[in-house]
């Protein structure tokens, strides 16, 4: 008979093995994928006007063009230049822009520097419009700047050598405050090494809400049934389901971003005792636990990411499961390491 006295454990070969595949399969997309993206290239704005290199969650090229068009009124491939190229780099704690403006041959740069990554896309259209000097849109073959259009005023064409300029952005205090929001959803397999007892793939799903520094998300799981042999021919499964949220700090914002994160999880453990042959009973039991991870993410392309997440997991809960009143077939861990690979997806 299988008793509760406070937890379970099992694990069935032939879902094991299509998880087995399913992550493999994963992984050899994901590789081939980052090959083929290469997102430290410079990507290209309509007619070739911008090329851009940001980190991600740095501004886009798009984002950076039309922000450029509605300062100065006008398409900014109408204008002098023949082309502009813009980098972001991390600099300390601070983000730097180096702009590449090319008007016939002559190079012309300017360097500008925020506190947020964030906080360059305006910097960016502002440094354009200022080195576009006094043309005008009936100049650069444009009827002139749409109703509501802003242009700086008192513009002067950019100096030859780099000009360096700061941009002041004082952070609000509350880190979400005036910050664009970015929702994605993710999904992905998991490898869970203690939660039911021993190693069990599984799959999980994500919602996500993003802001420049901080990630929120809430995560549902599953653990398929595991089984644990008693005998030859009895056996006892244990399973979880688990939702909860998750919140993180993006600590590293390069080309590899890095989150630390915290987070929390409810569900329901379960332990059939199906497979004895006498007396078989099943328990469903509350499941509590916090858990601590890092995240790795990698552009695969303009709206795609790929993950890897290691996470320890803090069961709150204890249970102890036994059969035949003394035989003991689980006990909650102390702590449960999973793996996580999975694809975001995302509205930017």
């Amino acid at each position: 008979m299988l008793r509760s006295m406070a937890s379970g454990s099992g694990q069935t070969q032939r879902i094991g093995r299509a998880f087995a595949a399913l992550a493999a399969s994963l992984a050899v997309l994901v590789v081939t994928l980052r090959a083929g993206a290469q997102p430290s290239e410079p990507r290209g704005s309509p007619d070739e006007f911008l090329t851009w290199q940001a980190p991600v969650g740095c501004p886009s090229a798009d984002a950076v063009y039309l922000r450029t068009r509605d300062t100065v009124g006008y398409p900014p491939e109408k204008g002098r230049f023949d082309r502009v190229s813009g980098r972001i780099v991390q600099s300390g704690r601070a983000w730097e822009l180096t702009l590449e403006l090319l008007e016939r041959g002559e190079h012309k740069s300017r360097l500008l520097r925020a506190d947020r990554c964030a906080a360059l896309e305006g910097a960016a259209a502002v440094a354009i419009a200022l080195a576009l000097g006094d043309e005008t849109p009936e100049a650069a073959g444009e009827p002139g700047p749409r109703a509501g259009a802003t242009v700086p005023s008192g513009l002067q064409p950019a100096p030859t050598d780099i000009e360096r300029d700061d941009v002041s952005v004082r952070a609000d205090a509350s880190p979400l405050a005036s910050q664009r929001i970015s929702w994605s959803a993710w999904a992905g397999t998991l490898v869970d090494f203690e939660s039911l007892g021993q190693t069990v793939f599984g799959a999980a799903l994500e919602g996500r809400a993003s802001w420049p520094r901080l990630q929120l998300a809430v995560q549902g799981l599953w653990l398929p049934e595991a089984e644990r042999r008693v005998r030859s021919n009895e056996a006892v499964a244990f399973s979880l389901i688990a939702l909860g949220p998750r919140a993180c700090y993006r600590v590293l914002d390069s080309s590899v971003v890095v989150l630390a994160c915290g987070s929390g999880e409810v569900g329901r453990f379960s332990a059939s005792g199906a497979g004895l042959s006498a007396e078989a009973r099943r328990f469903d039991r509350g499941w509590l636990a916090a858990g601590a991870s890092v995240e790795l993410q990698a552009a695969l392309a303009r709206s795609l990411r790929a993950s890897f997440r290691s996470e320890a997991l803090r069961p709150l809960l204890r249970e102890e499961y036994t059969v035949n009143a003394t035989q003991n077939v689980y006990a909650t861990p102390s702590v449960s390491l999973r793996l996580y690979l999975g694809l975001e997806l995302s509205t930017d």
